[in-house]
């Protein structure tokens, strides 16, 4: 039986070639006749086997280059030619068997067709170079963590002063311990009723910090004076009088009131001012001032406190005292303020008033 080449050429990276097709087997010769059995005659030989066709050569491997087309299909073996037939041997009487005919040879096999040689291979464009990455840059050295502080106590809640609705000096923010300083350690000068007369009514602004009911204006007497003084408190916006005019006696070193169970009730930011004059003139000073004797470079201002430039007008409420006057006549207090002037030079400070809502005399 003739043998099958298998050859693969394995082109590195091309095609294959086409593998050349097998030879066909050369057929078997045909057995000769048996002779004619003789007597106890010896088995005639066996023939001799036919022997295997050549294997055909296998194609040689192409270098790898661009992939070329497939190579042409190798031509087909030729089929051997087939081994002729062995005589018959005759027969004979007893005569012994005829040896069997030798064997036909197989027919050789054909050559295998030769690989088609591989394309060369089309060459890639050459690689850009890839960017050298910057040096890092050096890492910071970590902080420690800092321990945690100890989370403080929260602290009582604020409250306000405990003068707060109770007791109002008459100027400013109304701290009556401010107005008791400013009336005692300041250098202060009482106002004669001559010093005041009686065409002007000299006034101080205040705004209270919480609302209050008032029932008594007090103050302090540095002298003896009967029913010369009056006082009144007017709303700073409206300029109506909010307490009927209040005429008053002054004694020395005595603490005395105005009016007794106002029953006025203030209410909180609202600007108000207080108003002192006189009804007649007269040499003997009868209440403590808080502010000494002005004049134009001492303290006073010719410029109206709601006329103070930007933040400083007293309506914004981030200053709440200050000073001025308006006229009267024979010091009589109107039931609304005269148009509200600027403050003079005055001789003798601005009276002092606190107002209290406790109604005991």
């Amino acid at each position: 039986m003739a043998l099958l080449s298998t050859v693969l050429g394995n082109s590195f990276g091309g095609a294959q070639g086409i593998i050349g097709s097998q030879g066909i087997q050369g057929s078997q010769a045909t057995q000769g006749t048996q002779g004619i059995q003789g007597g106890l005659s010896p088995q005639g030989v066996v023939g001799s086997q036919g022997a295997v066709g050549a294997q055909g050569s296998q194609g040689a491997i192409s270098a790898q280059g661009s992939q070329g087309s497939i190579g042409a299909q190798g031509s087909q073996g030729s089929i051997g030619s087939q081994g002729s037939q062995g005589t018959q041997g005759t027969q004979g009487g007893l005569s012994p068997q005829g040896a069997v005919g030798s064997q036909g040879l197989f027919g050789s096999q054909g050559s295998q067709g030769i690989i088609g040689a591989q394309g060369s291979q089309g060459l890639f464009g050459a690689q850009g170079s890839q960017g050298l990455f910057g040096p890092q840059g050096i890492q910071g050295v970590q902080g420690t963590l800092s321990s945690q502080g100890v989370q403080g106590t929260i602290g009582p809640a604020a409250s306000n002063p405990n003068w707060y609705g109770v007791v109002y000096g008459a100027w400013g923010d109304c701290d009556p311990q401010d107005l008791m300083d400013h009336a005692t350690t300041s250098g202060t000068v009482a106002p004669t009723p001559t010093n005041i007369s009686t065409s002007v009514a000299r006034i101080a602004y205040f705004v209270p910090p919480a609302n209050i009911t008032i029932n008594r204006i007090r103050f302090f007497g540095v002298g003896a004076t009967t029913n010369v003084y009056r006082v009144a408190i007017y709303n700073g916006d409206t300029l109506a009088r909010l307490t009927a005019e209040l005429a008053f006696t002054t004694a020395a070193n005595t603490w005395g009131t105005a009016g007794s169970a106002l029953n006025l009730s203030l209410t909180a930011d609202q600007l108000y001012f207080i108003a002192v004059s006189v009804n007649a003139t007269g040499t003997t000073a009868g209440i403590l001032a808080f502010t000494p004797t002005v004049a134009a470079t001492t303290g006073q201002m010719t410029v109206l406190p709601k006329s103070f430039p930007g933040s400083l007008d007293i309506d914004s409420k981030y200053i709440t005292g200050a000073f001025a006057q308006f006229a009267v006549t024979t010091g009589a207090l109107p039931t609304t303020a005269a148009t509200i002037a600027t403050q003079a030079a005055w001789t003798g400070g601005m009276p002092a008033f606190w107002l209290d809502s406790n109604d005991a005399a």
